[in-house]
This record gives C-alpha cells, structure tokens and sequence, in this order.
C-alpha cells in the first residue's frame, strides 16, 4: 500500500480539488484494498476549473511498472465539460468516467487539461480560449451539446486541432470534428429492420415534442420511404403524455401492426396504461418497438412490456462500465457517461501515430458501449443489437439480436441489466 499512497500524491499534485476522493477509491478498488460503495460523493461545483494539467502512470500489474516501449512524447488532451450550471451533474459524471479511463490507459503519456464550459455556449467559447492558453493542445474532448460545439469550431479549425465532441447532432460533424452520441437513426434503421422482417409493415408512431421527438420523427420517415412496403399509419405527438388518453382510445388498432414509443419512465407507462383501455389494441396486440430510452430494469419487469423489442449497444458492456464506476466512485454513472470512457480509449489507443490517425483506425474500438468506430465524415459507428422485454428472464431482457442478418429465437440468450436511470438525450 505504500508504492500506492506514493503515486496517489504524485498524481493528485495536478488534480482538480473535486477528483480526488473519486481517484483515491479508484486507486484503492485497483489495488484490492477494500472502499465504501456504498457512500454518495457530490462534488463541489463550485471550486475553479483546474489550473494544472491530469496525468497518470501505468497502473498494470506490476502496479509501478512502465510499459515497454512507452512513447516518449505526451498527448495533451483539452477537455471541455460543464462542471458548473444546470449539467454540472452530467458534466461531473463524464469528467469520472475519463479519469477512470485514463487510470486503465497504462500509459504515462497522457495529459488532460480541464476546463468548465459553465453549461453555456459563451462558457464552452471562453473555456477553448482558455484551454489554448495553457500550452499545446493536440485535441479537445467535449463538449456535450451541439449548440458548444458550434461555438468552438471555429477556434479549433484556426488551431488546426480535431474535436472529439459527445453530441450526437450529424450537422456538427465533419472537418475534423467527431461526434460521439448514440444516433437516434441508426437506433431506428436497425429497430426497423427487425420489426419489417417480423411482419411489421403498418406503424403507430408516438413521439414527444421536442428535438430528440422530431430527430426520431425524420429517421422513420427516412425509412419509410427507403421501404415502399413499410408504411406510417399515424404520428402522434405530445407535450404532457395525458393528453393522448382520448386519442388512443379511438384508434382502431386490428390496422396496427406496431407501435413505436421512443420514450421511457413513467411517460411510457402512462402511454402504455392508455393504451390497455382500448379493446381494439388487447385484441390485435401489435408489437412494440423502443429505443435506448427503455433501459430500465423497473421497466422490464412490467407485464405490459412483455414481448417488446427496442435497440441499444451491447447493455453487457454498458453492465461492465457501471461496475467499475460504482467500485471507484460508490455511486451509478449517468448514462452518458460511458461516451467519456469511450472518449479517452479512442484517443489514446494509439499514441504513436496522430490523433486523426487514431480516431481513424479500421480496426474500430471496444469499450463502455460495446465496439465502434469512426468515419471520415466525423460520425461514429456502433454495433446496435436487438432486445426483448422478458420479464421472467434475468435482468428481465433477452439479446434477440439477429446474426449476420437472420435472427434465430431459439439462440436467444438472457443478459442480465442493473437499474440505472433511463438513458438521457442530448
């Protein structure tokens, strides 16, 4: 324990103030000494952005040992977060997911320079300015909303430096600018594809008002067209979900062959709750299609969801992330979390080559999400699979995920998921 207590005040000579009781638990959890878990840590958002740069040593067994071969330049690694405002908790979650990342990296040659984007598109500006300041950058990580993305392009052209962003906003990528956040257009090409090949041709879309709502909206739109014999029968959208109870009452559902409900939590089991009134809807039962939103163990144990199907990335993995984090933190991550895992993987596969290099590896990565990769066009590219509501399997949702293009009920496996949060929107 002494080489450990050495490097965790060798380390925490450049951290942040708020990191470093999440970093000592990290550090402990690693070196088979025991923590609380179960003990909540709330940062303080108040404290300044950090005025020295995050580094790390390789924490591979032997636990002080520098890899071979050890590049012998540092990859500085600008990170924009809102550690402060209305996403201070999500932007805290992230910064712990990266550091926790960056203690897997096994590597001495990383550096993370933080900066707070205040949660504002004029902080996201004022924090690149500042994050040019403190010396070569080689690329910035973050920020979260498209809106600061926009207001740092600019910057980061002029600088010649790429952009790894976590919004998942398509009008932002391209020219050296990543994107990162789950596409609700892959979710529903993928979700669509499997509904079409099991018999879904006419679909009941449900969609709330709102960006995520009308993102959701063009994506099925797109393939209907794509899919002359799949057809849209209706949209419905809503502000407050209980204005759908009289709407859903009248809708003669023997000419539905699916319903798509993009939505999680108590929104959906309200929609759900309205539907079961309707005689017409107990007695055609068509199939219900959802997206990432449905990840929720509480969801899954509900008899009206039984038989439903949404698309996600691999919740294995996802199941894999959040016992690390829970183990070094004692709290869940929020589930945009995992992008800043990701984030730094991507960035620092490969320190050999250039960031551009790196991101742009064939080979892709494998991380919190399961494995992606990225495209020229500065879009990422994920494995998206298949699952099934099955309130009697463990976890209470089956993998149906079709292999190389068919799909086999009888190789569906159980997969077990903790309760967390329904996955959030950006």
């Amino acid at each position: 324990m002494g080489a450990l207590t050495s490097l965790f005040f060798k380390i925490t000579q450049r951290l942040p103030p708020f990191t470093l009781v999440p970093l000592f638990l990290g550090l402990v959890m690693l070196s088979g000494c025991s923590s609380k878990r179960d003990q909540e840590l709330t940062p303080d958002h108040s404290l300044p952005s950090p005025a020295h740069p995050i580094t790390t040593s390789s924490l591979a067994s032997p636990l002080l040992q520098e890899p071979e071969n050890a590049p012998s330049f540092t990859r500085r690694i600008g990170v924009l977060l809102p550690l402060t405002g209305n996403h201070a908790p999500l932007g805290d979650s992230l910064l712990k997911a990266i550091e926790l990342s960056l203690l897997e990296a096994n590597s001495r040659s990383i550096e993370l320079v933080i900066q707070d984007t205040g949660s504002t598109e004029s902080g996201a500006q004022k924090g690149a300015q500042a994050l040019f300041q403190k010396g070569p950058i080689d690329c910035i990580l973050g920020p979260i909303h498209a809106p600061d993305v926009t207001a740092i392009t600019p910057l980061a052209w002029e600088k010649g430096i790429p952009i790894l962003a976590f919004s998942n906003a398509d009008s932002v990528a391209g020219n050296n600018i990543f994107i990162m956040g789950y596409s609700p257009k892959d979710q529903m090409d993928i979700l669509l594809d499997y509904a079409f090949s099991q018999r879904v041709h006419s679909l009941l879309l449900i969609i709330p008002q709102s960006p995520y709502g009308t993102l959701i909206s063009q994506s099925v739109r797109q393939k209907v067209v794509s899919v002359p014999s799949l057809t849209l029968f209706d949209t419905l959208t809503y502000g407050d979900p209980s204005t759908l109870a009289e709407t859903l009452s009248l809708i003669d559902f023997s000419k539905v062959e699916g319903i798509l409900i993009p939505e999680g939590g108590e929104i959906l089991l309200t929609i759900l709750s309205f539907l079961e009134k309707n005689a017409s809807y107990t007695a055609a039962k068509p199939k219900l299609l959802g997206s990432g939103q449905w990840e929720d163990e509480k969801l899954f144990s509900q008899p009206a969801l039984k038989g439903g199907v949404f698309s996600s990335t691999s919740l294995g993995a996802k199941e894999r992330f959040k016992d690390k984090f829970l183990k070094a933190f004692g709290t869940f991550p929020d589930n945009l979390s995992a992008l800043g895992y990701d984030g730094l993987i991507a960035l620092s596969a490969n320190l050999s080559v250039s960031v551009l290099d790196s991101l742009l590896n064939p080979q892709g990565f494998d991380g919190a999400n399961g494995h992606f990769s990225f495209t020229l066009s500065g879009h990422i590219e994920r494995v998206w699979k298949i699952y099934e509501v099955s309130p009697s399997a463990p976890g209470g949702v089956v993998d149906i995920t079709p292999s190389a293009g068919h799909l086999s009920l009888e190789e569906a496996t159980p997969l077990t998921v903790s309760p967390d949060r329904p996955l959030g929107t950006f």
